[in-house]
């Protein structure tokens, strides 16, 4: 059985290296890491990515590896030399371009914009040969502009599938898994039932479980309940929807299912692809024993404003979800408005400078299922807060058009998560 994890980063470079290293602790280690660099400036390099551990593995379009539109191939090569791995000067060909330095081997990363045919992307060292140092290569995804984290998430999870792994493990950059939290998610997934779709673990935040993260669904309403603490104190159990931080999803789910809608761009696409899995059939399962770390800070909770792009994608994406999978067509559209309403008054919307335009256009998009990143028309509007929120407004790259976006799960302390108020 063969497990990779997809880790989405943007701007993080410590708590992605912290994230890997988690990874890379693993008592189950892992066969494959893929790192989504989701519009990142600067760039992640592989010298950084390769630092972190045993080797490096970079994304292109030529030999044998993944496509995309970098320059990729079977040999190592780099403008300097670390660990194992060869050194040179290779611009193209047999071998990857770019200035590298990494533990066992390193190449450099392409902009991987599209998914190809399954193989071997760029290269580790000759030397690796035990299946040790076969394992934790990373293979690093470049995306010159930000998918938000559905796209990241999308993007990652093609490569992973498209490579054969059996099981794909969905973090943000600021998740620390715990050493024995892969195995523990495995360990369940093996005994569940044939139709099990994704497994996913406890999720602490400021010290304590994050509740908000594992939901029950009420189908007919659209209302979404966490899951309540006791449950985390007994065996595994199921879900109706949970966040991407930590969530081991298997590969036959995502052939029957698809992968993650890269339209919600930021919030709710975990939600809705729990959902999906379990329209078809497939379950989803607590492992209270699996433990992730979330490194957010409690200024990314949606309330605790100001009232912007989160907000925005929050209660767009919201209301989607709910008319696409709510039973009854009018309550879940009443009560995710209610939503969106209390949303805007507890983030401080009714005292921010085009808020109020922000608000309804969400309502607007969601009621219409027009998807994709934040607005330009809303991304030109005056943001400049008012009153208590004065100073905190979002950086300027928050209220951007589509090659910078807004936050994804991995963006910075402005994130909300996946849908989290």
């Amino acid at each position: 059985m063969r497990v990779a994890a997809v880790l989405v980063t943007h701007n993080r470079p410590q708590l992605l290296l912290q994230a890997l290293a988690a990874l890379r602790a693993q008592t189950r280690p892992l066969d494959a890491i893929y790192v989504v660099d989701n519009g990142s400036e600067p760039p992640c390099m592989p010298a950084t990515i390769g630092a972190a551990g045993n080797g490096m593995a970079g994304n292109g379009s030529a030999g044998n590896g993944v496509a995309s539109n970098g320059s990729a191939g079977n040999g190592v090569a780099g403008n300097g030399s670390a660990g194992n791995g060869a050194a040179g000067n290779a611009p193209s060909g047999n071998g990857a371009g770019g200035n590298c330095a990494a533990g066992n081997g390193a190449s450099s990363a392409g902009t991987a914009d599209t998914a190809g045919a399954a193989g071997t992307t760029g290269a580790t060292s000759a030397t690796s040969t035990t299946e040790a140092a076969r394992r934790h290569q990373v293979t690093l995804l470049r995306s010159d502009t930000n998918r938000g984290g559905a796209g990241g998430f999308a993007l990652g999870m093609t490569h992973a599938f498209a490579a054969g792994h059996d099981w794909i493990w969905l973090l943000d950059d600021d998740a620390m898994a715990r050493p024995d939290a892969l195995a523990q998610l495995l360990d369940v997934a093996a005994g569940t039932d044939a139709r099990i779709g994704a497994v996913c673990g406890t999720v602490r935040e400021f010290g304590d479980i994050a509740l908000r993260h594992r939901r029950r669904y009420h189908l007919p309403s659209a209302i979404e309940l966490p899951l309540p603490r006791a449950a985390y104190d007994g065996p595994p159990c199921r879900v109706d929807t949970a966040s991407f931080v930590g969530f081991l999803v298997a590969a036959d789910a995502i052939a029957e299912v698809g992968m993650p809608e890269r339209g919600f761009f930021l919030g709710y696409d975990d939600t809705e692809y729990a959902l999906r899995l379990g329209r078809a059939g497939r379950s989803v399962w607590l492992v209270p024993a699996s433990v992730v770390d979330h490194l957010r800070t409690r200024r990314a909770r949606l309330r605790a404003g100001p009232f912007g792009p989160k907000h925005y994608f929050t209660i767009r994406n919201r209301i989607a979800v709910a008319r696409a999978y709510a039973t009854l067509p009018v309550v879940p559209t009443v009560v995710t408005l209610l939503f969106g309403l209390a949303l805007w008054g507890a983030s401080g919307g009714r005292l921010r400078r085009g808020a109020l335009a922000i608000l309804l256009r969400a309502i607007g998009d969601g009621l219409h299922g027009r998807l994709g990143p934040f607005p330009e028309t809303l991304a030109r509007l005056p943001t400049r807060p008012d009153g208590p929120y004065q100073g905190t407004a979002d950086p300027p790259r928050a209220a951007t058009g589509p090659a910078q976006g807004s936050t994804s799960p991995s963006q910075g302390p402005a994130d909300p998560g996946p849908g989290r108020a």
